[in-house]
């Protein structure tokens, strides 16, 4: 095996470990990102306990009990909803990401083997 050859195995070997570092980088940033997201939906939902026991203790009668409960759940509702919009479009761009890092890891792969190809080719020659 030439010197020429084995640096070309070395160059590759590195370039084979950086898509890996870059899929880790994407995975890293959506789970960074879904993780705050599920914080403040868990933030969202103590405060709608703590909402419910203040509107039960200061409800002077059952129907402004109702009123305000369906108050309640309709906001918190609507937070949910936003909650999942977020996630959805977390998940899309995260999709996209991972595509695109695909396609360069394909075309640079397929670029490296017939780098190595045709330096093998000339080795043997």
């Amino acid at each position: 095996m030439t010197p020429e050859l084995m640096s070309k195995m070395i160059e590759n070997g590195k370039a084979a470990f950086e898509p890996v570092v870059k899929l880790n980088a994407i995975s890293k940033e959506a789970v960074e990102t879904l993780s705050k997201q599920q914080v403040e939906l868990a933030r969202e939902y103590m405060d709608m306990g703590v909402k419910s026991v203040e509107t039960l203790t200061a409800a002077k009668d059952p129907q402004t009990l109702v009123e305000a409960q369906v108050e309640m759940a309709k906001a918190f509702g609507d937070k949910v909803v936003a909650q999942a919009e977020a996630y959805a479009k977390l998940a899309a761009a995260t999709q996209q990401k991972v595509a695109s890092w695909a396609e360069e890891t394909m075309q640079s792969n397929a670029a490296n083997v017939q780098a190595a190809v045709k330096t093998a080719a000339k080795t043997v020659a």
